[in-house]
């Protein structure tokens, strides 16, 4: 170490290495009414002078220049990681260990950092920062509001740990780092809105855009951050201004068309058809593909009736009579021969369109058991349904491999078929167009566990896609818009309306509204929701990148202010 006696009597100690030049700035800015004069005369390291430069001098230099800058890169480090307090640390660390006041400790610390080059400075203590910031839960993130408050905190912490003086001069540094930090903040959230926008983020709209449903540019926008929700709340305030209302109703009601159509495609995916109509018809569509589906598979295949069905068969039944009144049970028998008529049960085979006519109707007998408020009648339904199970691993077993794995896709259509009947059936539903709420209650009541175990972990079979739709698009079918439109046409065709307004400034109106109109067309509708809510999979990443620069710059400006 050099150590200089000062003014005052006291000793300030310097790192070997450190200029004559380096010295004297310090102590200059330490005591700023001491002439030149008076500051004392820098020796020589040890007392000894610096020997002539050769090649070994040269190399050893180097070396001790490297480790002068590893410290002052520690040194800046550990400034920004404790938020400017590093030096009152050691300093009060110094003091208990008898190594001079607190007073010439924290003189002597601040000093040496003073010393420290700003181009190692800077990024060290904004990467100090950064390092404490990240132990913050919540404090890193998208968002520019998130990134300003974060970037402000953190500088203003700096400004006023790093500050000298009173309360007063502090609070002032306090200020200017939160400024520079939160300026930072902000533009690295930005950035990153821009790069990967919060619709981007959003698994349920994700999910929803992979089914191929297109919300409204305000349920788009709605799903990340204030200024997202604000323009979702304009659109809906929009749904009260004349014509452009019907374009935001249109909007809303075609995004709910797509998603009964989701739903629909999704009984109708082993048929390998789409949907083509939703409603009552649309119902109709799907049932129909289904049936024509399984009849064209089970053509040519014969489903043996052996005692592995008898036992199965007889099993299911002994399993309902302890379940089920006397009364449930003798009407669940009645059921069962209805169904498969004594020839049948007293062949040794029969053709897989007969078998699958079985499985038909059971399937629609249980489903309607199900469907009743009685608990027994519920039970006697859910008999029925595994009796239909039964039958179908019959005909699994008696297909030749070629058809089995159709066939399993089949079996999968049946409970996803369930689910739109059961929804294109609830009170409310508009000729069979059904609304999240009610798609998600028919998923619910179909839910096969005793205590709905898999709703509970909404793990339920169609649970995914109510609770996107819901998230996304809200829960009831939009306003029609019947009563709006004939409000308008009253409004407009009126014998008063030319008489009172300016037929120029009439037009202008008009065609402001009808402009305000296009974002809800379904071409452009579209092509919002994408650039919305559509990035490459890198987005994310890059994302994160520029708000970590963002912040970072912003914690440099604050440590450089502080300077």
């Amino acid at each position: 170490m050099i150590e200089v006696e000062l003014p005052d009597g006291s000793v300030a100690e310097f790192p070997d290495g450190t200029s004559p030049e380096q010295i004297q700035t310090i102590l200059a800015q330490q005591f700023p009414r001491t002439s030149a004069a008076a500051v004392p005369a820098i020796p020589e390291p040890m007392g000894i002078p610096a020997p002539a430069a050769g090649p070994a001098t040269a190399a050893r230099t180097a070396g001790e220049q490297a480790l002068l800058t590893a410290g002052d890169v520690a040194r800046s480090y550990a400034s920004g990681g404790t938020m400017g307090t590093s030096d009152e640390l050691v300093a009060r660390i110094n003091e208990l260990r008898g190594k001079g006041t607190y007073e010439q400790n924290l003189a002597r610390e601040r000093g040496k950092l003073a010393a420290v080059s700003p181009w190692i400075r800077v990024p060290g203590e904004a990467a100090g920062m950064m390092a404490a910031t990240a132990l913050v839960p919540g404090a890193m993130g998208p968002g520019v509001l998130r990134g300003a408050a974060t970037g402000a905190a953190g500088g203003g912490l700096f400004g006023f740990g790093s500050g000298e003086g009173g309360l007063e001069e502090r609070a002032k540094s306090a200020g200017f780092g939160a400024a520079a930090g939160g300026a930072g903040g902000a533009v690295g959230g930005l950035l990153s809105n821009l790069i990967s926008p919060p619709a981007s983020r959003s698994p349920a709209l994700q999910a929803l855009m992979r089914e191929g449903i297109t919300p409204t540019p305000g349920q788009v926008a709605g799903q990340g951050g204030m200024v997202g929700k604000t323009a979702q709340q304009v659109e809906e305030a929009l749904t009260s201004v004349p014509l452009i209302n019907q374009a935001v109703r249109a909007g809303k009601t075609r995004g709910m068309e797509e998603f009964n159509e989701a739903a629909i495609n999704r009984a109708m995916a082993p048929t390998g058809k789409t949907a083509s109509k939703i409603g009552y018809e649309g119902i109709k569509e799907a049932n129909a593909a289904i049936s024509k589906t399984w009849d064209d598979t089970l053509k040519g295949i014969t489903v043996q009736w052996d005692d592995t069905l008898g036992q199965q068969v007889a099993d299911v039944l002994a399993d309902a009579q302890r379940s089920l009144t006397k009364r449930a049970y003798k009407k669940l028998m009645s059921e069962v021969s209805d169904l498969a008529s004594q020839e049948t049960m007293e062949s040794t085979s029969t053709t897989g369109r007969h078998a699958y006519t079985i499985v038909d109707n059971l399937g629609k007998k249980a489903a309607e058991f199900q469907g009743s408020e009685k608990i027994y009648d519920k039970r006697l339904g859910a008999a029925l349904g595994e009796l239909r199970e039964v039958f179908i691993d019959q005909i699994m077993r008696s297909a030749p491999p070629e058809k089995a794995a159709k066939l399993t896709e089949l079996r999968k259509a049946y409970p996803e078929y369930l689910l739109i009947e059961r929804a294109a059936g609830m009170k409310g539903a508009r000729e069979g167009v059904f609304s999240p709420a009610q798609y998600n209650a028919a998923a619910r009541a179909l839910e096969p566990t005793k205590r709905k175990s898999y709703w509970a972990r909404g793990q339920a079979r169609g649970q995914d896609l109510a609770r996107a739709a819901t998230e996304v698009m809200g829960q009831n079918l939009p306003n029609s818009g019947t009563t709006d439109r004939a409000i308008i046409a009253a409004l407009l065709g009126g014998p008063a309306v030319g008489a009172t307004v300016d037929p120029l400034a009439g037009a202008a109106v008009t065609g402001g509204l009808l402009a305000g109109s296009l974002p809800y067309t379904p071409l452009l509708q579209r092509a919002l929701a994408a650039g919305m809510a559509t990035r490459p999979a890198g987005a994310p990443a890059a994302a994160r990148a520029a708000e970590r620069l963002g912040l970072g710059l912003g914690f440099g400006g604050a440590s450089y202010t502080g300077s």
